[in-house]
Order: C-alpha cells, then sequence, then structure tokens
C-alpha cells in the first residue's frame, strides 16, 4: 500500500512539471520562432586563409607598380595629345613667374566714346534681394500633427493585448510612428507575456480628406529572456468621412530569425478631437498569428 502511494506522488509530481510544456502557449512559440539559431557559415582553415591574403598583398604590389608605371606613361602622352603641359613643383618654381594684376584708373583709359579698352575693367555691384529668415524652429513644429491611440483587444481565448502608438506628422511631409504593444496569454495552467513594438520615420506624399503615409523603420520584441529586432517596412492611411473615420496599416519585415507582417483596419467615429473606435488586428510572426478585435480612442491634435 506504501508503494502504490509512492508511485502515485511521483506520477503526480513528473505530470504537473510536463504540464507547462504541454501547454505552451502562441507567444511561447513567437518567441521560439525570433531566436532560432542561425546557421553556421563554413570556415577555412587559418593557414589557408594566411596564404590566400599574402597572394593577395603580392597581386595588389605587382599591380600597384604596373599601375604607376602605367599612369606615368599616359601621362606623357596626354600632356602632349591635349597640348597641356604637366610640371613637377621644382620646375614650376623655376619657370613660373608670379602674375602682376594692374588696376588703371576708369580716367586714364576712358576713350572719348565713353568705352573703356581691353586693358580696363568694370566691377558691377550686385545687390540681392534680402532673403526672408527661416521660421523658427518652434513656428515648424507647431505645424505638425499629433495622433494618439489607446486600445485594448482579445482573441476571445486565452490571449489579450493592449497598446500604445504616437504618430507625428508634418502634413505633407516627415513624421515619426512609434508603437508599444503588450501580449498577455494565460489560463488555468500557465501565464505569459511579452512586448512588441516598432519605431518608423514616415513620409506622407497626400494630404486631405485621405491622408496617406509610408515609412522605414525597425521592429522589437521585450520579454524576460531579451530583446530582438528587425527591419521593417510601413504604410497606412486615414479616411474621413465626417463624423466617421477609417484607418488603416499594413507592416512587413522581420524580427529577430523570423518573418514578421502586421495588418490593421478600424472604423471610428470622431467628435472634436477625439475619435472612438473598434476594429481588427492581426500579427503574423514566424508562423504563429497573434489576432483579435479591439477597440480604443485616438486623440488628434
Amino acid at each position: 500500500m506504501k508503494q502504490l502511494f509512492l508511485i502515485s506522488i511521483a506520477v503526480s509530481i513528473c505530470f504537473s512539471l510536463m504540464v507547462p510544456a504541454l501547454h505552451a502557449g502562441k507567444l511561447s512559440s513567437v518567441r521560439d520562432a525570433t531566436r532560432k539559431p542561425r546557421p553556421s557559415k563554413h570556415k577555412s582553415s587559418s593557414r589557408d586563409h594566411d596564404d590566400d591574403q599574402d597572394d593577395d598583398d603580392d597581386d595588389h604590389r605587382h599591380s600597384g607598380k604596373r599601375r604607376g608605371s602605367t599612369r606615368s606613361r599616359h601621362r606623357a602622352s596626354n600632356s602632349n595629345q591635349f597640348g597641356i603641359s604637366f610640371y613637377s613643383a621644382d620646375d614650376c618654381r623655376s619657370t613660373c613667374q608670379p602674375l602682376r594684376v594692374q588696376c588703371p584708373s576708369a580716367q586714364s583709359n576712358q576713350n572719348l566714346d565713353g568705352c573703356y579698352t581691353a586693358d580696363s575693367y568694370v566691377v558691377d555691384e550686385i545687390i540681392s534681394a534680402p532673403q526672408p529668415a527661416p521660421a523658427p524652429i518652434r513656428q515648424q513644429l507647431d505645424a505638425w500633427s499629433h495622433r494618439v491611440t489607446l486600445f485594448g483587444g482579445t482573441d476571445f481565448d486565452d490571449l489579450e493585448q493592449a497598446q500604445f502608438a504616437w504618430l507625428a506628422q508634418q502634413p505633407g511631409g516627415l513624421g515619426l510612428d512609434l508603437s508599444a504593444m503588450m501580449f498577455r496569454e494565460e489560463d488555468g495552467h500557465f501565464r505569459d507575456s511579452l512586448w512588441i513594438g516598432d519605431a518608423n520615420l514616415m513620409v506622407e506624399p497626400v494630404t486631405g480628406a485621405l491622408r496617406t503615409r509610408f515609412g522605414l523603420g525597425m521592429n522589437w520584441l521585450g520579454d524576460r529572456e531579451g530583446f530582438e529586432a528587425g527591419v521593417n517596412f510601413t504604410a497606412g492611411f486615414d479616411l474621413h468621412l465626417d463624423p466617421l473615420v477609417v484607418s488603416g496599416e499594413v507592416d512587413l519585415g522581420t524580427l529577430g530569425t523570423a518573418d514578421y507582417s502586421h495588418c490593421q483596419l478600424t472604423l471610428g467615429c470622431q467628435v472634436e478631437s477625439v475619435e472612438w473606435f473598434a476594429g481588427y488586428n492581426r500579427y503574423e510572426i514566424g508562423g504563429t498569428t497573434l489576432d483579435g478585435m479591439i477597440y480604443g480612442v485616438r486623440l488628434r491634435f
């Protein structure tokens, strides 16, 4: 009876240790995809590398000598061909004389016709129009528009998300796009979380009721195990149909060793500078999908 009791305890302990591994969720899959070991490239032996380096050095020295002699021959031939003489510094000092410029007076060289002779010259005074002073940096920044976004979301299962985003955009010019997203996954056996975000330099080619933007930047992932980053290309739009606002964005790039894509589409209602919206948000990272319905608020000023 005692042996059966000990066996049951050992089985329960092993099962409790296996539960987290059996219930590894989506965030764990994303974490593993972004940190896959990169394949190592074949490296030659140090002796072969040194021999190749020595051969390259010898080739460079011989080719340098050949180029030097060839360059000198071309210089001599080209000087005669185009009627241009090339002198060394010593030849110049022995043959060249200092140039003296005499500034004659206008009265001594003026003819009766009111013209000047060939050895005189006239200097005209050029008066340029005053250039407008550049606008202060404070005035340039005041022309930028800002959009702050806060939202939460869920996949109606065990994954929740929340994001803070800030977009600063000069109308028809450059802009800056920053975002940070927190994912939280939890069920009865485990709990996991990580952060995903991006930072992009934007440009806005189209303004008006439809505003489009494109940008290039970086993606990043942070969790308890470390930090990963990648390249990102982004595009987005805002379509204002007063009082409705349709917004969307697409991101393509990499994150660590994984492929990265993101799309978001929202429909909102804006009253003055506040927009309440709902929509859909989806991430594809290394073959794992993190998505859900989102709802939140945007502040525009």
